[in-house]
């Protein structure tokens, strides 16, 4: 396990000692450490939530309690978000591409017009988020609960969606070309998919 630095963070990212709390951050804390070249920052509570516009490309943030954190259009590509919490986080515009997210919550998050192509998202937990316009082209949903997502004119294509949860959610001109649903449990009217689901390969249950 790596060591616990002055700053109160694991150098090494690894977790911390489970009787340590997680460290607490502002955003400005944050903002400045990676600006100062770090980039280890596993389990961190943001204390403050405004991270908009911020640049923070490939920043390790496994299991990171960032609920409601404000990050409009901040870049978050090929950044480590492990297990992280992003409960009710506002990332409309925002750039997750190539971004690790497996298991990470995300209900209730405002994902509008975000860029999230080429993401890991497996088990992730979407339950209410809003995904409207948002390019999740080539994404990996691998068992992700999407139920109640709002998912109106999003890009699908190419996305794996085998066994996701997508009970109630709104797919309203989607483009779900070359989409996998596989084993999908899919309780929707077949008016409220687009003409693109004519070449998605559907089983459903």
């Amino acid at each position: 396990m790596g060591k616990i630095n002055s700053t109160g963070l694991s150098s090494s990212c690894e977790y911390l000692p489970s009787k340590q709390s997680a460290v607490e951050l502002s955003a400005a804390e944050l903002l400045m450490r990676y600006s100062s070249g770090s980039r280890k920052f596993c389990r961190i509570k943001l204390s403050s939530s405004f991270l908009n516009q911020a640049n923070l490309t490939g920043i390790d943030l496994k299991e990171a309690v960032l609920a409601n954190v404000g990050a409009i259009e901040a870049d978050l590509s090929q950044s480590e978000l492990t297990g992280a919490n992003l409960s009710g986080a506002n990332l409309r515009r925002a750039t997750l591409s190539e971004a690790n997210l497996l298991q990470a919550n995300l209900s209730q998050a405002q994902l509008i017009g975000a860029h999230l192509i080429g993401a890991d998202l497996r088990e992730a937990d979407l339950s209410g988020a809003d995904l409207s316009l948002a390019y999740v082209a080539r994404v990996s949903l691998n068992r992700a609960n999407l139920q109640e997502a709002e998912l109106l004119g999003a890009d699908l294509s190419g996305a794996d969606l085998e066994l996701t949860q997508l009970q109630n959610a709104d797919l309203r001109e989607a483009n779900l070309q070359g989409t996998n649903l596989r084993g999908v449990n899919l309780r929707l009217e077949f008016r409220q998919l687009t003409e693109n689901s004519a070449a998605t390969e559907l089983k459903w249950l």
